[in-house]
């Protein structure tokens, strides 16, 4: 249960770090925000250190996007460096790609040496955390190496760490050699479902929890579908709607491609494709490009809409067709559910311990146009099953997957986790009283 004002003695000092931050747009960080904006709300310190960057290409830019050192944004304070690491992120970098190249990287055991030669770098954050005052530390997005450097520098100041690794269990990254070296040092480790939690234990995690996202209870109540329709001209034809990063990954090609199917038996069906334009990957582009003119006029893009937009965007469209094959949980369904709308994903582990097969979504293989046709051709055949998965998506979304509900377990666990330092010291435990 959440802790009141009235019952709390002191706040918890809580600093996150990790690769990208507000403003840069995508599900790991609209996470992170929430819990750290919902735990500021609430009384608790929060801040962030992470790097400068605005959007997925800035984290390969060594200058970055040029945002302010130093910020507050929703209660949060947020600290950033620029992904190149400075001089001495580029002196280690060079360091270790010339050792990688020869086969000399074993000098550094635990797979270090390939982690510091690649980008972006985690050298210009190691001194802001060698000064950083809080009881624990959240180190969220593994898929780069600040995460895991980050634990480390955190750990040998005798900082409990308590990892989001974000694993997409399908992807090489979530298994290479440093996170079984550093997920075993976490004070606990987040996983956004049960078979993350699994691979978590795999690599070695000594207290896995399960807290997946969080949906306000109120969100897409007022959700208007016919306004983004008349911004855009649609009419009453179909949509089929994307939304999030456009890329390989995140299955946007194998749904172009899919609706070249679907245009076959539905001309007058739209794809929408949603999320910021500069998150568009080669590939997306190129499945784009192979379109026939008529083909390429069937398509609908609305790119960089404002957060207050979300709801009005999934509330456009028909369906959500998702087929991503490197999620962790994937919070665009649960968005969807949430205006009644059904979804289509692909079968990767994530996906399956969220979306129930035929109650609330469909399942299709992997990289699968086919199917995937087949998937939404039935949906679109089927207005009342449509409504019935996307009732039965919104229940479970309300049953299970609140921002209260999120908000109260990660309070509880911090708690946990930082009595827990404490007790190990032999100091007094915090006087935090779990309450309603």
């Amino acid at each position: 249960m959440p802790i009141s004002p009235s019952q709390r003695s002191s706040s918890l000092r809580v600093l996150a770090v990790c690769p990208a931050y507000w403003p840069c747009v995508g599900g790991a960080e609209r996470l992170l925000g929430s819990i750290l904006e919902n735990l500021s709300r609430r009384g608790h310190e929060a801040s962030v250190l992470t790097l400068d960057v605005a959007s997925i290409p800035d984290l390969f830019r060594p200058s970055g996007a040029g945002l302010p050192v130093r910020e507050e944004h929703a209660g949060v304070q947020i600290a950033r460096v620029p992904p190149g690491g400075g001089v001495a992120g580029q002196a280690v970098r060079r360091s270790c790609r010339f050792l990688t190249r020869r086969g000399l990287d074993r000098a550094f055991p635990g797979g270090w040496a390939n982690e510091l030669a690649s980008r972006p770098s985690p050298v210009a954050l190691l001194a802001e955390i060698r000064r950083a005052r809080c009881d624990v530390v959240i180190t969220s997005n593994w898929w780069s190496p600040i995460s895991p450097v980050a634990t480390a520098a955190a750990t040998r100041r005798g900082l409990p760490v308590v990892a989001i690794p974000l694993l997409h269990q399908t992807q090489p990254w979530s298994n290479r050699a440093v996170l079984r070296r550093m997920i075993p040092r976490c004070a606990r480790t987040v996983a956004l479902t049960p078979s993350e939690a699994e691979a978590h234990r795999r690599l070695g995690a000594v207290g896995a929890e399960v807290i997946g996202c969080g949906i306000p209870d109120g969100w897409g109540r007022d959700a208007d579908g016919a306004r983004i329709r008349r911004r855009h001209g649609i009419g009453e034809q179909p949509v089929i709607g994307f939304v999030g990063r456009q890329d390989e990954g995140k299955g946007a090609p194998t749904l172009v491609r899919a609706m070249q199917l679907v245009w076959r038996q539905r001309p007058e069906a739209l794809l929408m494709l949603a999320g910021p334009r500069s998150h568009r990957d080669p590939a997306a582009e190129a499945a784009l490009a192979a379109l026939a003119p008529g083909e390429r006029g069937r398509v609908v893009e609305v790119s960089d809409f404002p957060d207050a937009d979300a709801p009005d965007v999934f509330a456009a469209c028909d369906l959500l067709a998702q087929p991503s094959v490197e999620e962790s949980f994937g919070i665009v369904l649960t968005e969807a559910w949430m205006v009644g709308r059904p979804v289509i994903g692909a079968s990767i582990p994530a996906t399956r311990d969220l979306v129930s097969d035929g109650e609330d979504g469909l399942i299709v293989p992997p990289s699968d146009p086919a199917r995937l046709a087949e998937a939404i051709d039935a949906l679109l055949a089927c207005p009342r099953t449509r409504a019935r998965m996307g009732a039965a998506g919104k229940a479970k979304v309300l049953s299970r997957y609140t921002v209260k509900a999120m908000t109260d377990a990660w309070e509880s666990m911090l708690v946990d986790v930082v009595d827990g330092r404490k007790r190990a010291k032999g100091l007094e435990p915090s006087t935090f009283s779990l309450g309603s």
